[in-house]
């Protein structure tokens, strides 16, 4: 078998030896050549994907901890004078809207981050982003109802 033509400085057969020129000179090697770099990319794509995963993991603790405090947040001292009980309640109602809205929005972000991000990491079972998704909007509503509650009932202010 022939060896291929590179048009820089390298001859190379893939399956045999390798011949290289530099200048005029010429000089055999018994190294082969490893032309196929798809193993090395599928390393970096799944170190990739697990950066995009912890990197993820961390966002959703964060957003764990602000859906709970944007619900449980202390009220000014206006409102504190002149709200009733059901006034706290309405409070804790709206600020869970809010944090629900935003727990849907994450939801479906994280849906579409780990549909590649798991593909990436070796990953094929399309359901696990669905259930991922669905999970994370779980848990973001349970800190959102935990932080309202917990604003209703002791009524923060300042």
């Amino acid at each position: 078998m022939g060896s291929r033509r590179c048009s820089i400085l390298v001859r190379c057969n893939l399956t045999a030896q390798s011949t290289a020129t530099l200048g005029k000179r010429r000089w055999r090697s018994r190294v082969r050549v490893i032309a196929d770099v798809r193993p090395l990319m599928g390393n970096v794509q799944r170190i990739a994907g697990t950066l995009v995963l912890i990197a993820e993991c961390a966002i959703f603790g964060y957003a764990l901890l602000m859906s709970f405090l944007l619900t449980g947040w202390m009220e000014s001292d206006s409102f504190a004078a002149r709200a009733t009980e059901v006034d706290w309640w309405i409070e804790a109602g709206k600020r869970m809207t809010v944090t629900t809205i935003g727990a849907a929005l994450f939801s479906i972000v994280a849906y579409f981050v780990n549909r590649h991000a798991l593909r990436w990491t070796g990953i094929i079972d399309e359901r696990i982003p669905v259930f991922a998704a669905i999970g994370a909007f779980a848990l973001l509503v349970g800190a959102a109802i935990a932080g309202a509650v917990t604003f209703a009932i002791t009524r923060p202010f300042m």
